[in-house]
């Protein structure tokens, strides 16, 4: 907006102190006998010598002294040095006037920005998108009593028995993995195997066991889960997590395949532990079993 006379003055312009120069580059500067403190070296114009000194380049400033780029003589003169003062202060913006074009990039950083200012009315619902989000603890995350945390499945087909080394996941009996080991020898092998890393502490395992299952006539056999094993060692059932000494009975004969599912729930497991559960077959006696199939799930539901 024009003005009607002469043009506001802005700054306040002060003449500092004489200054007698020697053998050194610092001078304090002084207004009225006390001192002086520019905010800058650029709101001083400086003449030494009768030349215009460039600020920072011959002449930088330390609170109220002023230091040249080299020590002067006592033969050097000063001839003025004037001050200007905050030449312009634009003083608070107003609310409202800082616009995005006024904002450098690279201005904003994380130092700038105060602790708990983001808030969330503050993010727009479309600004959050999945490259905005780093991987997320599952710890982090919150669940209510129920809620599944994560869920692990193998079938034969990724995991094939000795006796049935293609995978083959009929439930026919064709590929069927057979078991004519007892269940107490050193040489038996898990029917099946999953590995699993715990997300929270206050939840339980669910580790099942589904397929179809077959034993000669008159025998039985056991289904038993562990969470260790070592090949050559004999699996002690006194340590197994659970145990069914008659997992399969075959009282009447016929060679059939009976569906069936075993489970067990497992809690006491801390979060990021690592686990591996095994199930095992094993006969009593010297029947033959057979499994078709084998598919073996764990869930992780919180308490």
């Amino acid at each position: 907006m024009p003005f009607i006379g002469k043009q506001p003055e802005v700054g306040a312009y002060s003449k500092l102190d004489a200054i007698t120069t020697s053998a050194t580059a610092t001078y304090n500067l002084t207004l009225g006998g006390g001192a002086y403190y520019p905010s800058s070296a650029n709101h001083l114009l400086v003449s030494l010598n009768g030349v215009m000194q460039a600020p920072q380049d011959s002449f930088t400033v330390s609170g109220s002294t002023i230091v040249f780029d080299s020590a002067l003589t006592s033969s050097d003169n000063i001839d003025f040095i004037m001050a200007l003062g905050d030449v312009l202060d634009i003083g608070t913006p107003s609310d409202g006037t800082v616009t995005v074009g006024k904002i450098a990039s690279g201005a904003v950083t994380d130092a700038k920005i105060a602790s708990n200012a983001i808030t969330t009315a503050k993010i727009a619902n479309s600004a959050i998108t999945d490259a905005k989000i780093a991987s997320v603890a599952t710890t982090k995350l919150s669940y209510s009593a129920g809620d599944v945390v994560q869920q692990v499945h193998t079938s034969v087909q990724n995991y094939p028995h000795p006796s049935n080394t293609g995978g083959h996941i009929a439930s026919d009996g064709n590929g069927a993995i057979t078991e004519t080991t007892a269940y107490n020898s050193s040489s038996l092998t898990p029917l099946i195997q999953l590995a699993v890393t715990k997300k929270i502490t206050a939840s339980k395992l669910i580790v099942n066991l589904t397929g179809r299952f077959n034993i000669s006539t008159g025998y039985r056999s056991q289904i038993a889960l562990y969470d260790t094993y070592t090949a050559g060692q004999v699996n002690n059932t006194d340590n197994s997590i659970g145990y069914h000494h008659y997992g399969l009975y075959n009282a009447t004969g016929g060679d059939y395949f009976n569906p069936g599912s075993y489970e067990y729930a497992i809690t006491g497991i801390s979060a990021n532990t690592a686990k591996t559960y095994y199930w095992f077959g094993g006969s009593i006696g010297p029947g033959t079993q057979k499994y078709a199939g084998l598919t073996m799930t764990i869930t992780e539901i919180a308490i």
